[in-house]
């Protein structure tokens, strides 16, 4: 004959059985997403490098290298890309630190209006600088060296090794890369200098949009 107390630990067992189910549902749940998000992550940042990589040839060898002079204008736009000759090499810093683009416009309001003149480009750059993604891109670093430039562009690693006190050399760094939903288009703040060891003598300092036609991300000129 059951008694109270045989009631009573039947239940508690039955009540520790379902509470031990629910927590390893539990458990494959958080783990599913934390791979989810790892994998989401990982995808984000394979496309990051790869823009990197196609923004830097475009910006570095199209903007500066056909110039072949030290930009002065407050933007870059079409106009700049002439028919001067290319330098035979082009030495390139490329600093692996990728800065949160939401603290580069919290910093400098200016960027954040009046980037394009065409209205759609312009609109295109407003809903990208509003998106909540933006907010939420963390400071992190690339593998530079993975990096594949085109000629004439050639990476100096380490400046103090490769570049001497008299040598011209260009240097780069990049924020993080917002992308819209669709990964077709993005937003991405740009610090180029060129000058000497001794200091920057010019460079441009500005937010661009970028686009991703048959695999290659270039930038669209303002």
């Amino acid at each position: 004959m059951h008694t109270l107390r045989d009631t009573h630990h039947s239940q508690t067992v039955v009540l520790n059985y379902m509470l031990h189910k629910h927590m390893r549902i539990l458990i494959l749940v958080l783990t599913f997403f934390s791979i989810l998000g790892c994998e989401n992550q990982t995808s984000y940042e394979l496309e990051e490098d790869k823009a990197i990589e196609d923004i830097i040839n475009d910006y570095v060898t199209h903007y500066i290298g056909k110039t072949n002079r030290l930009p002065t204008q407050s933007r870059f736009d079409s106009a700049l890309l002439q028919s001067d000759p290319i330098p035979e090499n082009i030495q390139v810093y490329i600093s692996d630190a990728l800065i949160p683009i939401s603290q580069l416009f919290e910093d400098n309001i200016w960027m954040t209006s009046e980037n394009y003149q065409d209205s759609v480009l312009e609109s295109e750059f407003s809903k990208l600088y509003n998106f909540s993604r933006l907010q939420k891109l963390h400071y992190r670093e690339f593998d530079k060296k993975d990096l594949n430039l085109d000629a004439p562009l050639s990476q100096c690693v380490k400046c103090a090794d490769e570049i001497s006190a008299d040598e011209q050399y260009s240097r780069i760094s990049l924020s993080r890369i917002c992308f819209n939903q669709q990964r077709d288009k993005g937003i991405v703040i740009i610090n180029y200098g060129v000058g000497f060891e001794s200091g920057i003598m010019g460079g441009h300092f500005g937010p661009f949009l970028i686009e991703k036609k048959q695999n290659k991300w270039t930038i669209i000129p303002k």
